[in-house]
């Protein structure tokens, strides 16, 4: 209510727009004779009282439904509205440079959105670093082609299925140093028996030396040959690794698939880029999920360390309500209990709906206030229901009990000796109901409601002792207002 106008201009207002409404749309008559205005009827009692939208909006005049409640069983705590962890993502850089911002604080972002991008001499030592690893692979596979075409060759297969070249040419000489120490038994047998031939026993000695020395040399060569080939092997196998793994770290700092950062371009001259990899000189960096630029860390063209925070999303629609509760209601209090948080006392505009949850018991209480946190996850979602926004829990304690309909105690009013409500006209959302108040228990926000009202039903909460002072709706003197809005004389009906 405007505190500078006064009760009775108010009275004085709603009684001139209620008249005006009721000529509105009415054809001017012939003006008739005294006599018959004399005997006029007066016009019949009502407690409907004209609300059209001019006066709601000047009166301040607010509504809320009936709800079936559990009035006197319900629990109310008040709390406020925060954001989840993981609402929040931070972006950091992976290497140091300078930062290039590409949106604002407060700006909405979604999947893919770029964020900011990152000149770093470091990226380039990598660059160089990576092509030097892909020079050492293709130089490891050459050279174990060339050990890999030694190898089979030496151990070719005769065609026979048997003996590999490399085995029959030691197995050869093997038997070669067979029939050399024969020879020389033979000679050692004739020289003990006979005697002379001693220039003999000397050239066969040095020819079974001599094979001796070639069987040995073979071997060498064999397992030179075999050590030369595994080692080309396993330098084409380290070099490839560390190759992929530079690839997958690159993948990482770029947050593209391998595909991606090795999709191949036409080099515009010899040496030059060959992959997409080596084309990006300037690391740009994307949102990974939708959501609000809540923070930045820096300023445009600032330099940024490795690791360093460069700046946060949010995604304002994940919230939880963290309510508060005495240590004396514990014992009411469990998991899992079907709460809903109400909307915020104060909103403009038409009734807004709680928002439904599931009661959790917070970690710890607080020994300084006695108290312990409660918190709830809304299952719905609301416009007003927003981080910092303070309001209620209420946790109903005893299910099992059927609810009742009841109305907020703002919306009742002393009217004289009698209480009163004022409920909107179904059929008219431009009129209101004066209701004699038909009352049970409360719990001092809301009241049960024994007759009159059914769920659904919108009654005053804002603007009622505005209403009552144009004493509009009153029932005269010695007679009632039924159901459909029509008076009778006396107490019967």
């Amino acid at each position: 209510m405007n505190p500078f106008i006064p009760g009775h201009t108010v009275g004085v207002l709603l009684f001139g727009l209620s008249l005006l409404s009721s000529l509105t749309g009415c054809t001017r008559k012939p003006a008739t004779s005294d006599t018959a205005s004399a005997k006029a009827e007066p016009a019949a009692a009502t407690n409907r009282i004209p609300v059209p939208e001019a006066v709601r909006n000047n009166l301040g005049i607010q509504f809320a439904k009936v709800e079936s409640r559990h009035v006197g069983k319900t629990l109310r705590m008040p709390g406020r509205f925060e954001i989840l962890p993981e609402a929040r993502r931070e972006y950091h850089t992976p290497l140091a440079g300078t930062v290039e911002l590409l949106v604002k604080q407060y700006d909405k972002v979604t999947t893919g959105t770029p964020l900011y991008r990152l000149d770093s001499a470091e990226w380039r030592r990598i660059k160089q670093e990576m092509t030097q690893t892909m020079a050492e692979v293709r130089t490891t596979s050459a050279a174990l082609a060339a050990a890999r075409a030694w190898h089979d060759n030496f151990h070719e297969d005769d065609g026979s299925g048997s003996t590999a070249a490399a085995n029959k040419r030691v197995e050869s000489l093997r038997s070669a140093v067979k029939a050399a120490g024969e020879r020389v038994e033979q000679l050692e047998k004739v020289l003990a028996a006979v005697g002379g031939r001693t220039a003999e026993m000397a050239e066969a000695r040095n020819k079974l030396a001599e094979t001796q020395a070639a069987v040995s040399q073979a071997e060498v060569d064999r397992a030179n040959l075999d050590a030369n080939f595994h080692a080309s092997e396993a330098a084409y196998e380290s070099a490839r690794l560390k190759l992929k793994l530079a690839l997958n770290t690159v993948a990482s700092y770029l947050d593209k698939s391998l595909e991606d950062i090795m999709a191949p371009v036409k080099p515009s001259a010899p040496g030059e880029a060959e992959f997409h990899w080596q084309t990006i000189n300037k690391l740009e960096f994307r949102s990974a999920t939708e959501g609000v630029v809540e923070q930045i860390a820096l300023t445009n063209g600032g330099y940024v360390e490795q690791a360093g925070l460069v700046m946060s999303t949010v995604s304002p629609e994940q919230i939880r309500f963290r309510g508060v509760a005495l240590q004396s209601d514990l014992e009411k209090l469990a998991d899992g209990i079907r709460a809903r948080i109400v909307p915020p006392p104060g909103l403009a505009g038409e009734s807004h709906e709680p928002l439904p949850g599931t009661l959790r018991m917070g970690l710890e209480a607080d020994p300084d206030e006695r108290t312990v946190d409660v918190i709830v996850v809304p299952e719905s979602r609301a416009h007003w229901a927003r981080a910092g926004v303070t309001s209620f829990i209420e946790a109903v304690l005893q299910q099992a009990d059927d609810p009742e309909l009841a109305i907020p105690t703002a919306a009742v009013i002393q009217d004289e000796l009698t209480k009163v409500y004022f409920r909107r006209n179904p059929e008219n959302p431009d009129e209101v109901i004066r209701v004699e108040a038909d009352l049970g228990i409360d719990d001092g926000r809301w009241v049960v409601v024994n007759s009159g009202v059914k769920e659904g039903d919108e009654v005053v909460t804002e603007g009622v002792y505005e209403l009552k002072l144009t004493g509009s709706g009153k029932a005269p003197q010695g007679g009632h207002f039924h159901a459909d809005g029509t008076f009778h004389t006396g107490t019967d009906h």
